[in-house]
């Protein structure tokens, strides 16, 4: 009855037309515009990413309809604000569900099991609620539009945030609006909005595109260094996280085709090959203005470097060079590293143990950004605490800065 009640006096854009509404002694009918599209969540899932564009007016069209129910009469807490809830018509935000939404002042009529975990401001356990506790949920539906997972403080690290989206300061927003406690986040939904406002006037880029593409081209000093291991190791880091990562064959070494016929465990979908967290293909079925867009993170596996790949991969927008540290290996880590010593963006792994790599580091003086890489047992790791796992996030985080978004300084929008 309360539904009904709310829905009788709301008339906004962002909701449905209600035509009638019927009642008997039992049930309540509601009688509401006939609209053709899909959740908000189903929405999402389906592509790949949403551009900067579409989840800022996606969030202006959120904010303005939780706005005006906090204004509205009394007050109302929509209170189960997720992406099922949201239908998407014509480019519009339609919500749906008001079985949670009531008055401001009875609040403790409804009952904390009718919220969504993940979605649901954590004052709620304590069956307590305010305007506060939908700003919270506007952060985890930001958060949502811009990385197709849901909002888990647990899991959630800071580390990987500033990485998926061009505009930082969106993810600044996202953090003040999901703090645990309400006093430390936006007060009101109009605060939230100027906020947003100014993110988007003095934003690092208006491109149409929100979340960062990252291509990694890997290449070794020779062969046998690990740069297949490295690269697929890479690119099954990257999707367990982001979900989105592709590894690439750019050699013809014809390791792929052997892989997948004769490794267990391999799927084939589409287009694609699948293993654990990340997609695998051929060059020759790699399309550049079709697919990089796509992915998050597209690693290429050009093998061995040479003269003959070198201007290829020197075009490339983020180069890795694998360098083999065993006294054998030495002569041509430190021709390659010397040759390229003019390219001050290059990362050079240095695989082996610290004091092999501290050797080549000693003559190599040329060698501005590198890593040391250990033995990597596995390939395809699940595991969150593994050796591995902190060398591919020093990765990242090299290609993330050489972007030039400085993302390790945003300024805080408070």
């Amino acid at each position: 009855m309360r539904e009904v009640h709310i829905l009788k006096s709301l008339k906004h854009p962002n909701v449905p037309i209600i035509y009638d509404i019927e009642e008997d002694e039992k049930y309540s009918y509601i009688i509401e515009e006939y609209l053709q599209g899909e959740s908000l969540k189903s929405y999402r899932m389906r592509l790949s990413y949403l551009s900067e564009r579409s989840i800022i007016d996606f969030t202006f069209q959120i904010c303005d309809f939780i706005k005006y129910l906090h204004t509205f009469s009394a007050g109302i807490l929509y209170l189960d604000l997720k992406p099922e809830n949201i239908l998407v018509h014509q480019g519009k935000l339609k919500f749906l569900d008001f079985g949670a939404a009531v008055y401001e002042s009875e609040y403790d009529k409804v009952s904390y099991s009718m919220a969504t975990p993940g979605y649901a401001a954590p004052e709620w356990l304590n069956c307590k609620a305010d305007k506060r506790s939908d700003i919270y949920s506007i952060g985890c539906l930001i958060y949502f539009l811009v990385t197709g997972t849901l909002y888990q403080p647990s899991r959630v690290s800071r580390r990987w945030s500033w990485m998926l989206v061009r505009n930082r300061k969106i993810y600044k927003i996202i953090e003040k609006c999901v703090k645990p406690l309400p006093e430390s986040r936006f007060q009101s939904v109009g605060e939230l909005e100027n906020c947003l406002k100014r993110a988007v006037e003095t934003g690092e880029s208006n491109k149409e595109s929100a979340v960062m593409s990252y291509c990694i081209a890997i290449a070794g000093s020779e062969r046998r260094v690990g740069v297949t291991h490295i690269a697929l190791s890479l690119a099954n880091y990257v999707g367990r996280i982001n979900k989105n990562s592709i590894y690439i064959e750019w050699n013809d070494s014809g390791f792929l085709q052997e892989f997948v016929t004769y490794c267990k465990g391999v799927k084939e979908k589409g287009k694609y090959w699948c293993m654990k967290h990340v997609k695998m293909q051929e060059k020759k079925a790699w399309n550049q203005n079709t697919q990089k867009e796509r992915f998050r993170f597209a690693i290429k596996d050009y093998g061995v470097l040479t003269e003959k790949n070198m201007e290829e991969f020197l075009q490339e927008e983020h180069r890795i060079v694998v360098a083999g540290s065993k006294p054998w290996e030495w002569k041509s880590a430190l021709y390659w590293i010397k040759k390229l010593c003019d390219e001050d963006s290059i990362l050079y792994l240095l695989n082996g143990t610290n004091d092999e790599c501290g050797k080549i580091e000693e003559e190599a003086l040329f060698c501005k950004h590198s890593i040391h890489v250990p033995y990597l047992k596995q390939v395809f790791y699940d595991g969150h605490k593994s050796i591995g796992n902190y060398v591919f996030d020093s990765v990242i985080r090299y290609v993330v800065r050489n972007e030039g978004k400085d993302g390790d300084r945003v300024s805080d929008v408070e």
